[in-house]
């Protein structure tokens, strides 16, 4: 199936107010970004879901979808983040028996 993108213009003159709303609400979604992250990475990825769910709709005053696509959001970020460390780690590891000098690590592989 294709995908397909579509794209919506907006003159400031017209849609002043939709402009300054989506904004605020990036900057708000951005907040919410860094205290989920480090929710996360506090709890080495291991999380309730339903009560951060709960916790960032009563801290934000966000609805629950918003609070929902947060959450998956910034859990795959940290899964994709863990798993580009294990393979850097594991290259290393390998570069190392090798002899050879790890080029990710800019160092000796230990």
């Amino acid at each position: 199936m294709p995908v397909l993108t579509t794209e919506t213009r907006l003159s400031e003159k017209e849609a002043g107010d939709i402009m300054e709303y989506a904004r605020k609400y990036r900057a708000d979604y951005g907040i919410i970004q860094r205290y989920v992250w480090h929710v996360i990475v506090g709890q080495k990825g291991v999380i309730d879901q339903s009560k951060l769910n709960t916790e960032i709709q009563r801290k934000f005053s966000v609805s629950k979808r918003t609070a929902n696509s947060v959450i998956y959001d910034m859990r795959g970020r940290y899964k994709a983040l863990k798993e580009l460390k294990s393979r850097k780690d594991c290259c290393c590891r390998q570069q190392s028996e090798e002899g050879r000098r790890c080029k990710q690590a800019g160092r000796k592989a230990s």
